[in-house]
C-alpha cells in the first residue's frame, strides 16, 4: 500500500492539496463514460483533478486519467492532450467545468516531510496551512484556517500510526474524512 496523490485545489493563488471532502458534486468520470483504471500504487482511483476556485465558483480546471477501455471523449469541447502515453495517462486542460459541489473541501498546503505516512492521504496535522471550504452548489459561503489547530496536533497522528488496529488506521488513512488528525 502506498501514499496517494491528492486532488488539488487552487486557492487564492496557491495550490493545496485536498486531503478532505465531506459532500456531493464533485467531479464524477463515470459521468463522462470513464472507466477509471488505477494509474499505479500511489493512485488507485486511476484519476486525479485539479480544481480552482474562481471568485466564488468551484472549477474543474484539469483531469489526469486512466480509462480502463482507452475512452477519452471530448469533454466540455476541450480534447485530450496527452492521450495513451507511456503510462496511460491522459490529460485534458483547462475544462473550466463549473462544478455544483455542497459541502466541505478540506485544502493543505506546507507538507512536512518527517510526518509523511506511507499509506492512504496525508493527515492535516502535516501541513502548515489547513483551509476548510464549505460550498453550496458550487458556490464559495465560508472559510475557516485551521492551521494553528492542527499544528497543535503535529506529529501525534504520525507517532501513533502502526500502534493499535493497524487495519483501523489503515482505512483511515485511505478515507477523505474531516476528522482533524
Amino acid at each position: 500500500m502506498t501514499a496517494q496523490a491528492s486532488d488539488g485545489l487552487l486557492y487564492n493563488g496557491d495550490k493545496h492539496q485536498l486531503i478532505g471532502v465531506a459532500g456531493t458534486g464533485l467531479f464524477d468520470p463515470q459521468s463522462y463514460g470513464f472507466q477509471p483504471l488505477g494509474l499505479n500504487s500511489g493512485n488507485r482511483r486511476g484519476s486525479c483533478v485539479t480544481y480552482v476556485v474562481k471568485e466564488t465558483e468551484l472549477i474543474l480546471q484539469d483531469l489526469n486519467i486512466r480509462d480502463a477501455n482507452d475512452n477519452y471523449p471530448k469533454i466540455a469541447g476541450v480534447e485530450v492532450s496527452q492521450p495513451n502515453s507511456k503510462r496511460g495517462l491522459a490529460k485534458y486542460n483547462n475544462l473550466m467545468i463549473p462544478i455544483p459541489f455542497t459541502g466541505k473541501l478540506r485544502a493543505a498546503r506546507g507538507f512536512h516531510r518527517e510526518y509523511y505516512v506511507h499509506y492512504g492521504f496525508q493527515a492535516p496535522s502535516a501541513f502548515d496551512t489547513v483551509l476548510d471550504l464549505t460550498f453550496n452548489q458550487g458556490k464559495l459561503v465560508e472559510l475557516k484556517d485551521r492551521s494553528d489547530e492542527v499544528a497543535e496536533m503535529r506529529g501525534k497522528f504520525h507517532e501513533a500510526f502502526g500502534n493499535g488496529d493497524i487495519r483501523a488506521q489503515i482505512d483511515e488513512a485511505y478515507s477523505l474524512s474531516m476528522e482533524l488528525k
